[in-house]
């Protein structure tokens, strides 16, 4: 009896293991169908003859050209991971060949009967796939490259982009939650493996941003789902003009600015040297699109050190001896205020900060011409559009290595007052004033002490010191988070009128966190990175 059993059992197994066999070997039974519409210059076949022959232009009706899948492939509607994907081909499926792209190397196949695509493409690397038969492939043209549209942010939602170890990395955020919460986990933006700068878009949807090394770099854009990655401006093929004489210099793409259409970035170029130090800026300005349409609106010179893109396509532009304001086209230059060079005590030219303002116009603060003396002030300015500009007032500040900050709204600024007599023993101060520098007091004294900014509601502003960071208001006292030993902030931007995203780290091994943090002085870390310095940006709608 136990033998019969046994008997039966091995019969069953045996059975079983044919069938699986069968099942991966690969051994389908297609259903018949019509034959698909022929394409021009291709015999039709039936699906139950998918790796049949087919005839191409110029060649006997008996040759053949098909390819062979040597590993679990894409299909795609064009020669380019940058084209849509339409379906799937196994390893061991084959295809007949329409033509090959002789740009890519990619290969044109028949579409499946079944399928409603004009455009079937797949890779034709060695390791993808292989050609069966000696016989010319025709080589066809690529169909034009599709422009994906960007998707929207929805409602309640915000974006953090940042650099991590050279890869660009985004996120969503929850802005409802306070303090603001992950909405994703943290995915890598495109293939850049070098990207050194980023800007978020103004309508959320796209983010430049600058890669490469000392040699060269380039502008780039890509939209927030990673699709349509493009080069906009490679800094090789810029002309070197000027310096094109001096050995071993390097013209590259310097600071970066979204136009408020979201469709174009303005940008300036410097210049290094054979050391990959900056030697100084071209004071020029370019204007290029999200298509890669490039313009030169101010030549080398007659641009700005810096420069600020007003709401009204206004440029106003930093030198070392003026403020300037041009069409964004470089027409109508007009000089706005006109200021004494600024002695730096190096061959480093001083370019004035110019502080857009949430409620229009421009913010500058101007230093003495020698703001190392003592007594040394720093004029204050405001630049309404179209108008001339008016003086505000002056600071008890020569504002040479700490900038003056404005509120949003204009009605107050903070700035970081140094020592004036090195010989004695002294902190810096942190110093409130309104507007116009009026009413200037201490708020906090300390060493290394940093400003950060002021956030969207202009009460609250945020600084740094050694050991913390800490929230400010007038008249009311510090909210502090005290930090690990050894950690510094490396930068901090509001994203509501109660958070702010920082970044705190340790800059001798590279590490840092990003996190969320409110004004009452919760927080949550958001993500953590490697880098030189910790480079990010944030966007609200």
């Amino acid at each position: 009896m136990l033998d019969r059993r046994a008997l039966w059992l091995t019969i069953a197994m045996f059975v079983l293991v044919s069938l699986a066999c069968n099942a991966f070997a690969g051994n389908r039974q297609t259903a018949l169908a019509p034959a698909p519409t022929p394409i021009d210059g291709i015999t039709a076949i039936t699906t139950t003859e998918m790796v049949a022959t087919v005839t191409l232009p110029g060649q006997s009706p008996d040759s053949t050209a098909t390819v062979s899948i040597l590993i679990d492939l894409n299909v795609r509607s064009g020669p380019g991971v940058q084209y849509d994907r339409v379906g799937f081909l196994l390893k061991g499926d084959s295809a007949p060949i329409v033509g090959v792209h002789q740009e890519t190397g990619w290969w044109k196949i028949e579409c499946p009967a079944l399928s409603d695509e004009s455009q079937c493409w797949i890779s034709g690397g060695e390791q993808y796939s292989r050609l069966d038969g000696v016989e010319p492939v025709p080589e066809v043209e690529a169909p034009p490259t599709p422009t994906p549209i960007p998707p929207e942010i929805g409602e309640g939602r915000g974006l953090l982009a940042f650099v991590d170890d050279g890869r660009l990395v985004i996120a969503e955020l929850d802005l409802v939650r306070n303090p603001v919460l992950l909405a994703n986990e943290p995915v890598q933006l495109g293939d850049a493996a070098n990207a050194q700068r980023l800007s978020i878009s103004p309508d959320g949807r796209r983010v430049a941003y600058v890669a490469g090394n000392s040699e060269a770099n380039s502008l780039n854009v890509v939209n927030i789902d990673g699709k349509d990655q493009r080069v906009l401006v490679s800094s090789s093929e810029l002309p070197m003009g000027v310096v094109e004489s001096a050995t071993g210099t390097r013209r590259m793409v310097g600071q970066i600015q979204w136009l408020e259409d979201s469709s174009s970035l303005a940008f300036s170029t410097v210049v290094l040297d054979s050391a990959g130090s900056k030697v100084g800026g071209w004071e020029d300005l370019w204007v290029v699109n999200i298509n890669g349409e490039l313009a030169e609106s101010l030549r080398a010179g007659t641009g700005g050190g810096a420069f600020v893109i007003a709401p009204n396509d206004k440029v106003l532009l930093s030198r070392s001896d003026s403020i300037k304001r041009a069409n964004l086209d470089g027409s109508n230059v007009e000089t706005i205020i006109e200021f004494e060079a600024i002695n730096t005590a190096s061959e480093t030219a001083y370019y004035p900060l110019l502080q857009l303002a949430a409620t229009g116009g421009i913010f500058a603060a101007i230093p003495a011409s020698q703001p190392l003396e003592p007594g040394a002030r720093t004029m204050l300015w405001q630049i309404a559009d179209n108008e001339p500009a008016g003086q505000l007032g002056t600071v008890e500040e020569s504002s040479l290595f700490e900038p003056v900050l404005w509120s949003e709204d204009g009605s107050r600024l903070a700035y970081i007052q140094q020592p004036t007599d090195q010989d004695v023993p002294q902190t810096t101060r942190l110093i409130i004033a309104d507007g116009k520098g009026i009413d200037a007091e201490p708020y906090a004294g300390g060493e290394k002490l940093a400003l950060h900014g002021w956030g969207p509601g202009s009460s609250d502003f945020l600084y740094s010191g050694i050991g913390f960071y800490a929230i400010g208001r007038p008249s009311a006292p510090t909210v502090q988070t005290v930090l690990s030993p050894g950690q510094t902030v490396s930068d901090a931007q509001w994203i509501t009128g109660q958070a702010f995203i920082i970044a705190v780290g340790f800059p001798e091994s590279n590490t840092w966190q990003i996190s969320s943090a409110t004004v009452s002085g919760d927080s949550s870390l958001l993500a953590a990175l490697h880098g030189f310095e910790a480079v990010f940006d944030v966007w609200r709608p």
